[in-house]
């Protein structure tokens, strides 16, 4: 097994199923709003502008700093050929698909497809409850948590962290194992890249055209309840873990974050970056956003800065 791990964090700075139903849950622990999609899209609008998804800012209005954010990742195998998934509007079809891969031959089903077509939300409350009274109420998403896949078809026996409270290897809530989490609350989903949904023996990327991976993705997105920090309040953190679950070994690979800015008002934005401390960020036009839309913050907008904390190392270049 090969894998690689990317850490991002978003910071708000001055201040059919070829279009699949995409299952989200939303993360509102400080000044940010935003909702995570089980396939790979993340903040993303749906149903048109101004609606109750998006990466609000503050996350009581209405306001929202970013369209839709998603992982790239391509690279050549053995032969030279490009295996690639990346997606942007799913305008044209989907590269990423809800759930794991098995780790015989990174193939995977419908009913895992389903079974895993679900993000699970977790707060650090629900967690001390749990272990306060591991015989009371518990929240339905630390019950159902993905701990384990089913090693009798293929799968992982382990995917989602979790604290073994009692040391037996199994995810129990009710002997006070639950879900390892960063963050005062976090979101997790499983996604991957290699579903066969037309069953004609070969996976489309309908998004790219790309061969897929074999990849199987794990992802995190975090924030902290911190209202005397004016950084922490305004951050959300994600991380991702990616398995290779192919018998392929790739070469020039690149991972990226792919990031459609919106700031408020979305026909006057600018977009950035500084690559000394890896950051890309999206910035308004002019010093007022927008003419008074809904959705225009107006005088001093504000800029929405994506970092990459840490991931995969690059080969020295000197650069």
């Amino acid at each position: 097994m090969k894998k690689l791990l990317l850490l991002i964090a978003a910071l708000v700075a001055a201040f059919e199923m070829t279009a699949q139903w995409h299952p989200g849950a939303e993360i509102d622990i400080n000044n940010v709003k935003t909702t995570l999609y089980g396939t790979g899209n993340f903040f993303r609008m749906r149903g048109g502008e101004n609606t109750e998804q998006g990466y609000f800012v503050p996350s009581t209005d209405i306001k929202s700093t970013i369209f839709q954010n998603t992982l790239w990742i391509g690279g050549l195998d053995a032969n030279d050929s490009l295996h690639l998934a990346a997606v942007r509007f799913n305008q044209i079809g989907e590269d990423f698909w809800s759930g794991p891969l098995r780790v015989t031959d990174a193939s995977t089903d419908v009913f895992t497809v389903m079974d895993y077509h679900h993000v699970w939300k977790v707060s650090r409350a629900d967690i001390e409850a749990l272990i306060a009274n591991p015989a009371g109420d518990i929240a339905e998403d630390i019950l159902t948590w993905p701990a384990h896949g089913n090693v009798d078809d293929g799968f992982a026996e382990n995917l989602a962290p979790f604290v073994d409270v009692d040391g037996d290897g199994v995810y129990n809530p009710r002997n006070g194992d639950y879900p390892d989490i960063l963050g005062d609350m976090a979101l997790y989903c499983i996604y991957n890249d290699n579903y066969d949904f037309y069953n004609h023996g070969n996976v489309t990327h309908g998004e790219t055209g790309g061969a897929p991976l074999g990849i199987e993705i794990h992802c995190m997105l975090y924030g902290f309840n911190a209202p005397d920090d004016e950084i922490l309040n305004n951050t959300l953190f994600m991380r991702q873990w990616i398995y290779n679950r192919s018998s392929n070994n790739y070469h020039d690979m690149y991972v990226g974050s792919w990031t459609d800015y919106d700031i408020g008002y979305a026909r006057d934005d600018y977009n950035g970056c500084n690559v000394q401390h890896s950051y890309y960020y999206g910035y308004n036009g002019s010093h007022i956003d927008g003419s008074g839309q809904p959705e225009a913050y107006g005088p001093n907008p504000p800029a929405q800065i994506i970092m990459i904390l840490g991931g995969p190392t690059m080969n020295a270049e000197g650069i």
